[in-house]
């Protein structure tokens, strides 16, 4: 049942009428909340899998693409910043505290499926792979007393991320949108002084508002004359 449900939801969206800003160019800005779910590494000093866990943060950015119909594909410049909570050693079953940040500055290419469920009313989705400048600044309390800073370190990589999203017509050229993004990187190599050389990925969530500016104009209605 939900199966046919769904498939009847995807078939209605697809036929329902082009109001929408097909076939042109769009650009916007978001904002949000950034959450590093998982920053974890392997030291080479000890063997030891050292996590980090931050507080919430921010993320903001900036986009442009352009709108094929059913597909859209577009480009998006990002900068994010969270600061440290605590580090923790799993062989050394302590956490220390930690001050100082982790930022990032991001470019990617993102293709997403748009599908209008009713006019004026989007919900969208798809993969993205972009490339990520990721600087850690952390100054961290030693588990058997004292700290170790980290100095700027700045790692380079490419990441994958997952979109999802809605945004509904507030003007004939004006969307609002929320967006849910998760980003994976590949493994980014830090060293950290008093851990030895730290190898880990960066896992994280956002979510976001969005504001975007479409170019076309909105498909006349259909004509009901006989």
């Amino acid at each position: 049942m939900r199966t046919i449900m769904l498939a009847a939801l995807l078939a209605g969206s697809i036929a329902a009428p082009a109001t929408a800003r097909d076939k042109s160019f769009y650009v916007g800005v978001e904002g949000g909340v950034w959450d590093i779910s998982t920053l974890t590494g392997r030291d080479s000093s000890f063997g030891s899998k050292i996590s980090g866990d931050f507080h919430s943060g921010y993320d903001v950015d900036v986009i442009g693409g352009y709108d094929w119909g059913l597909v859209r594909t577009e480009a998006e410049l990002g900068y994010k910043r969270a600061d440290f909570q605590t580090v923790s050693g799993v062989s050394f079953g302590a956490t220390g505290k930690a001050d100082g940040y982790a930022k990032a500055l991001t470019a990617t290419a993102n293709v997403l499926l748009d599908f209008e469920i009713r006019p004026g009313f989007h919900l969208y989705g798809g993969p993205g792979i972009g490339y990520g400048w990721f600087r850690l600044h952390p100054k961290v309390e030693k588990f058997g007393g004292g700290s170790s800073k980290l100095d700027d370190e700045n790692r380079s990589g490419l990441y994958g991320q997952l979109v999802a999203g809605a945004s509904f017509s507030i003007t004939p050229h004006l969307d609002f949108g929320v967006k849910a993004r998760h980003i994976q990187s590949q493994n980014l190599k830090y060293d950290s002084g008093f851990y030895g050389k730290l190898k880990g990925k960066f896992r994280t969530n956002s979510m976001l508002l969005s504001l975007i500016y479409n170019f076309g104009e909105p498909a006349a209605p259909a004509s009901t004359a006989p």
